[in-house]
């Protein structure tokens, strides 16, 4: 369906698609709104990521239709170098910038060659080592054809060679859509000597992103684009990595200012505080405790989009996919980023060298600065456009170099952080580190988790000076601490997940996956608060603090569900609709809870009801109650005000078997209890628990695979001792509005490293049929 962009955009626009006949395409002076559609398809998935481009659906112009001397409609380089001051023909000679996209387009360096070709720029091609495209292996083991996923690339790309027609391109395509080979194809652009990545994708944020951050985007000395998102006023992953430079989007149109453009915040960019992202030194914005998104932003509204040929003819596409390769072309324009610095923190040192966007909003967050442009920083736009290149050049630097070893024996030691102000790097395996940094006097720190940092105070270093700093830092000594995670939404079986001192990643150890155990070696005398982060997606992070004294200390974890997404395997959201005949029965929300299968039961429902619905669960929920108020047909009218047991004769059954198995408070039933003296049938032998896992293995504890304590149904499908109900029971009791099952077959496997739980496999679903009077 198509959607109207930007929420903001006024009524009319002067904007019109250029036919055959044209000779030249028409900037826009205004940002109209057009019907735009998105070019990839949303994400269904956890992990999953989506690009963040649209298609204007009102141009589309096939190369055979546009006249020799036409121009596409749409901006194209000679527009966004004037737009944003940009030295393209004299600057970006030899520098690389990676475009990082999912899946393949067969056809990209064909696309581009029309596209250079169509604005007179030079061939970029294989043969003439300016264009190269590998898998996320570095290989040509390319993945499938997306169609959505191939536009993108194509946008990428001519965008790259749009904003610096010198630079090279080296297009990396990971296996698919998931962050995990993403995030492998970021880190093989870096492994092949790119120092500009753009990341025209993203998704939702999550508990796990900071294991991200160090992954795949922490690149000290390269610079990192991410879309801020296409979605309007919120916060999407990777652009709150503080590794990364959150590129937002504005309305780019002409006007008769002296720069001749003026630009708005445009109404589809990403924008807000984070939920997890710590707030980085750069920032010092007072409205969010967290990372705030974007940092910087360049044109990406559909309605003043771009010119991109692909598939055969020309469109004009918009999105924060536009802004993102346009930002890390401008930073190829700058210069060589310093090594071991972080680009992203250069608008930041020079915010009079951007484009200040005051004009625009993204959404409501009542007039906050993060949803609307405002003078100097604010979320759509961050600190402005580009003006040139000094915002995103390293400027002077000072180099300090040297080597990290231990006091003991002298052993190079790796993963050593050395940092000066905003500035870090880390030792090599050899324990050799560079790190540049603008002039200024610093104390320069040396650290690594396990020593005694070492502190070289007030170094005063000025532009072009290198200095030699080596440092030995001491061991620490340590305790052990140790303890179990495991799942605490219910299942409670042992989770396989990462544990490490928070903000501390070479600390970082896994649980055993079958156990669930770990164990830590921390230093001693020292506070710490761990984290916790579940291998599998769905979870939220966990943390405690902790006082490491020198003895060993246990630190157990439970780690729950994100109840809002409800993604992790073995859960699901529980829905009760109505079917049939007769009137319908009002939804009732049921919350996150474990998934199992089960049989099919039967619920009483007090005749003068005259109602004959069917429920579907699909959930086990461990006690559902529906009030007499649920009971309504679409009028309003009472129904019914009662639910009986089962059948006189049913309900003291199910009252024998409950005595029978030694439980008290069981339900006397319609038919009263047994008569004084007459003896009740009770079964043979008890129900007793299976003693092994759907696998055939003897647990280690079946309480780590037990239920809800209101159920306690284990995951073979067999009923505990003194479970009133058999395999082949179809239901327990019917009560008051209550509804409780029996489980038939085995819930599946606890989860392992590689194999989620087989609930993640299969959706099961139990339908509770009712009648009336029956």
């Amino acid at each position: 369906m198509a959607v109207q962009l930007p929420a903001q955009a006024v009524a009319a626009s002067t904007v019109e698609a250029a036919s055959p006949s044209a000779t030249h395409a028409p900037s826009p002076t205004a940002p109209g709104a057009h019907p735009s559609h998105r070019v990839c398809a949303v994400p269904k998935r956890a992990s999953q990521m989506s690009c963040r481009s649209f298609e204007r659906d009102d141009v589309k112009v096939p190369k055979a239709q546009l006249a020799a001397a036409a121009t596409p409609f749409g901006f194209g380089p000679a527009d966004l170098q004037s737009a944003y001051n940009l030295p393209a023909s004299s600057a970006g000679g030899g520098q690389a910038v990676a475009i990082v996209d999912a899946f393949d387009n067969p056809n990209a360096e064909a696309e581009l060659a029309v596209y250079r070709q169509q604005y007179g720029l030079p061939p970029c091609t294989t043969a003439n080592g300016c264009f190269k495209k590998v898998d996320q292996r570095g290989g040509t083991n390319y993945p499938p054809a997306d169609s959505g996923w191939g536009a993108e690339i194509a946008l990428d790309v001519q965008m790259v060679s749009a904003t610096c027609p010198n630079c090279h391109i080296l297009l990396v395509e990971a296996d698919d859509n998931y962050m995990e080979n993403l995030g492998a194809a970021v880190n093989e652009a870096v492994a092949s000597g790119a120092k500009y990545v753009s990341n025209s994708w993203g998704g939702g944020e999550g508990s796990d992103e900071s294991t991200f951050d160090g992954q795949y985007f922490k690149h000290p000395g390269v610079a990192i684009t991410a879309s801020s998102g296409d979605d309007g006023y919120g916060v999407s992953y990777p652009a709150a990595s503080p590794y990364v430079t959150a590129v937002g989007g504005t309305s780019l149109v002409k006007d008769s200012s002296t720069r001749g453009w003026s630009e708005a915040a445009w109404g589809g960019a990403g924008s807000g505080c984070s939920r997890y992202e710590a707030k980085p030194s750069m920032q010092s914005d007072s409205g969010c405790a967290r990372r705030t998104v974007a940092d910087v932003s360049a044109v990406a509204d559909p309605g003043t989009g771009v010119a991109v040929y692909v598939a055969g003819a020309w469109h004009v596409y918009g999105g924060t996919s536009v802004s993102a390769p346009i930002t890390a072309s401008v930073y190829a324009l700058g210069g060589t980023p310093a090594a071991g610095s972080l680009p992203n923190t250069y608008p930041y040192v020079k915010p009079s060298a951007l484009n200040d966007v005051t004009a625009g909003s993204n959404g409501s967050c009542s007039g906050s600065y993060l949803c609307t442009a405002t003078t100097g920083y604010d979320g759509p736009t961050g600190l402005g456009t580009p003006k040139g290149v000094d915002a995103f050049a390293s400027g002077p630097r000072a180099v300090v170099s040297g080597k990290v070893t231990g006091s003991a024996g002298r052993a190079p030691v790796a993963g050593a952080t050395i940092s000066a102000g905003d500035q870090s790097a880390t030792t090599n395996a050899a324990g050799q580190y560079q790190l540049s940094v603008p002039p200024g006097t610093y104390d320069i720190k040396v650290a690594k988790f396990g020593y005694k940092p070492q502190i070289f105070s007030a170094v005063t270093l000025v532009d072009g000076q290198s200095l030699t700093e080596n440092a030995a830092l001491t061991a620490r000594a340590t305790a052990a601490v140790s303890g179990k995670v495991h799942d605490a939404s219910g299942h409670g079986w042992p989770l396989y997940a990462s544990v490490q001192v928070k903000g501390e990643p070479t600390s970082m150890v896994h649980t055993d996956p079958a156990t669930g155990r770990y164990t830590l070696n921390l230093p001693v005398d020292d506070a710490y608060t761990l984290q916790v982060d579940a291998a599998y997606p769905g979870y939220e992070q966990a943390d405690q603090d902790i006082t490491v004294a020198d003895t060993k200390l246990s630190q157990d974890f439970g780690v729950h569900v994100d109840e809002v997404s409800c993604t992790a395997a073995g859960y699901a959201h529980g829905a009760l609709s109505s079917r049939g005949a007769g009137p319908s029965l009002p939804r009732v929300a049921l919350p996150c809870s474990p998934a199992h299968q089960s049989g099919y039961g039967r619920v009483a429902v007090d005749a003068s009801a005259g109602v004959a619905l069917s429920l579907l669960v699909r959930q086990r929920a461990s006690h559902i109650t529906m009030t007499a108020e649920d009971l309504k047909d679409d009028r309003g009218e009472q129904r019914g005000s009662s639910v009986r047991s089962r059948t006189p004769a049913r309900a003291a059954a199910v009252a024998r078997r409950c005595r029978c198995a030694g439980r008290t408070g069981c339900p006397e039933g319609r038919a009263g209890p047994a008569p004084a003296g007459v003896p009740e049938p009770c079964p043979s032998r008890p129900v007793t628990t299976a003693r092994s896992t759907p696998t055939g293995h003897r647990p280690r504890s079946t309480a780590a695979y037990s239920h809800h304590a209101n159920d306690r149904i284990h995951p073979t499908g067999h009923a505990p001792r003194g479970h009133p109900c058999k395999i082949s029971s179809r239901m327990k009791r019917v009560e008051k509005f209550s509804f409780r099952g029996c489980i038939r077959r085995p819930m599946g496997d606890p989860p392992g490293p590689t194999v989620p739980p087989y609930a993640a496999r299969r959706r099961f679903a139990r339908r509770l049929s009712v009648h009336s009077g029956r």
